[in-house]
Order: structure tokens, then sequence, then C-alpha cells
């Protein structure tokens, strides 16, 4: 897989690599398909001569061989998928050592949240400091028997509305997108949630600046993860990477996501409508004003429960910096069990 997503959170860029049989002749094949252990021909590369061979040949302007001839990899894995699974499209491989994991040149995720009172452009200013190349340690989980190196390029990062033509609501819909060659493991949850602090107004934007300068502050401080729900990878980029789609899978799929996203309006209208009765129609018991006006009346601060006034606690707020901090990389490595260290010998070849 090319990124390894949390529980709970969704791919629309997600790109697998895997061993599939083909309807092509040997001829036909792309330069990177290999024939399965045992058949004639597994010690000859299969190529394709377009020059020479006349079968080719007929295929070299619209590919129309490959593409008629071919099985439809899409059709064929939707049809055995759940139905929250849907592959898009497919690409032959550009070579026999490609590894969706470790072959795509950026990912970028997006993580969506309701702005309520956040101020946005403080959590633009903020996010100015993640792009370019940094030790992100201090905004992830670190996992010590499978990483070593925690620097990692951002190259951009936006904060935009989901929707450009409304004008600015408390709640309006908006998405943090970051663009990178790589990931550490909850890198994007642990940046929303320090974004979230800032558009609280619970940190200045240069409390990014602090966390990244790891001389100054070695350990993470403790902090929750915003939710997994949110989150979805977004799309990845490959150099090599010509992808198929046919129009009749992306006609059924386009057909039943519309559908899904119309259930799923519906229901939020309904409660948006709900909401809006009690605020306009519900008197309570004792008082003369709609609810929307009573003095005791609430709504969500924040998505993110770190930053909400209940959580904060009658002692106030504690400052990231202030906060307890997380053991360091190198203490963490010096407390790993002879078990794990054996393990990162075996598979890395690290002497930890």
């Amino acid at each position: 897989r090319c990124g390894r997503t949390d529980k709970g959170v969704s791919a629309l860029g997600q790109i697998i690599s895997l061993t599939v049989r083909s309807a092509l002749k040997p001829f036909q094949l792309p330069k990177a398909s290999s024939f399965p252990p045992g058949h004639k021909d597994t010690q000859k590369q299969p190529k394709i001569d377009r020059e020479h061979n006349p079968s080719a040949l007929a295929s070299k302007d619209s590919e129309s061989c490959f593409d008629n001839e071919e099985m439809n990899y899409a059709n064929v894995l939707n049809r055995a998928l759940p139905d929250d699974i849907m592959v898009l499209g497919w690409a032959p491989a550009p070579d026999l050592n490609f590894k969706a994991r470790f072959g795509a040149k950026t990912r970028t995720y997006r993580y969506f949240f309701v702005r309520r009172d956040m101020d946005i452009a403080t959590m633009k200013l903020a996010a100015q400091y993640l792009e370019g190349e940094h030790d992100f340690r201090n905004f992830c989980k670190i996992d010590v028997t499978n990483v070593k190196n925690f620097k990692r390029i951002v190259n951009k990062v936006r904060i935009q509305p989901c929707n450009e033509d409304e004008s600015p609501y408390a709640n309006q819909l908006y998405y943090l997108e970051v663009t990178g060659n790589a990931f550490l493991w909850h890198q994007i949850r642990c940046i929303a949630a320090v974004l979230f602090l800032v558009g609280r107004g619970l940190e200045k934007p240069e409390v990014v600046k602090e966390l990244l300068d790891i001389e100054t502050h070695p350990g993470k401080p403790v902090y929750k993860l915003a939710a997994d729900t949110p989150l979805m990878l977004h799309e990845s980029v490959y150099n090599d990477l010509q992808f198929h789609y046919d129009p009749e899978v992306i006609q059924g799929l386009y057909l039943k996501l519309e559908n899904r996203w119309k259930n799923f309006s519906i229901k939020a209208s309904m409660t948006k409508n709900v909401l809006n009765f009690i605020d306009f129609n519900i008197v309570t018991t004792g008082d003369t004003k709609a609810w929307r006006n009573h003095k005791d009346r609430k709504t969500l601060e924040c998505d993110y429960k770190d930053a909400c006034s209940s959580s904060i606690g009658k002692s106030g707020y504690t400052m990231l910096r202030n906060r307890r901090k997380c053991g360091t990389y190198e203490e963490k490595v010096k407390n790993l069990s002879d078990r794990k260290r054996e393990k990162a010998n075996r598979v890395h070849g690290w002497d930890l």
C-alpha cells in the first residue's frame, strides 16, 4: 500500500501493488511482467517489440490491444470487495521492483473539520512553519523498532473552506491539506491537533516552530491526537504510472457515491432542521424566550476535545511547553526489550 493509514482513516489516493494474471499474450505484456513459477517461459523476460512484431505494431498508436483484450481488473475486484472499498482504475507496474509503499513521489492528506470559533488566519500562520524539511518527532508517535530518521519534507500546507462560494460562518466546513514525500505514524493527526490549539487561541502560532526545534524540545509534550475519522489520504503521485479507467466502472462508482452523498446530505439537513426547531420554537419551563436566546445555551466550541473548555478544567489550560514530556527517542531505545532489539536487527539490520 502507498499509505498505511490508521484504523478509521479514509483514502481516495490509495495505491496498492499486487501480482495478477493477464489475458494478454507474452509479446503484448508490459516490460515489467514476469511469468509465474513453473511456466515454460519462466526464464524468458517477455518484451513488447512494437517495431518488429506485427501483432504488437497494430496496437502501437491506440494501444487498443492492451485496453480491449486485457482483463477489466477494476470491475473484477469491485465485485469481490465490500461496499466501502472501491477500485477506480489500474496501471501496469513500471518495473519488477516497483512497490507502492516506497515509490510515491508525493502524498497529500486532507483533514476535514468544522470551523466553529477557530481563527483560521492564525492557523494558516502556524501552518507555514511546517513547510520544508524538519525533524517531526514531536508531531508523531515514535516507533523506535521501525523508524530511526524523523526528518520529513513537507512541500505545502493549506487550510481551505470545502466550499469557497459560501461566506464564512461558524459551521462552515474546512480542510487542512498537507503534501509531502512521506509521513510518520500519526503525523497528520498530531499536526491537526496542534493547529486546533492555535486556532482556539490557546497556543501561539510560534509553538509549531518551537516543537520543530529538537535541541530545545527533545521530548514530545503530552497532547491528545486529533480524531481519525476526518482524515483522508487524498492523493498519491508516482512518476511512471499510467492508469486505465473503464467508463462503465467509473459510471457505476459515481452513481453509488452520488447516492451515498444524497443520503448523508438529507440526514444532515434533517438534523439541522431539528436544531433550528429547538432554537426558535422551544421555550423551556419557566422562561419566556426561545432556546436560542437562553442564558444556558451552549454550542460545541471545537471538534478537538483537548481544546474545549470542558477538557481544560478549573485549573486552566497548560501550555504545551509546560506539559509533561514523553520519552525521547534515545530513552525509548535504551528501554527496549531484548526481543524488540532482536526484531529490529532481523527486519532492518539495526543494532539498537
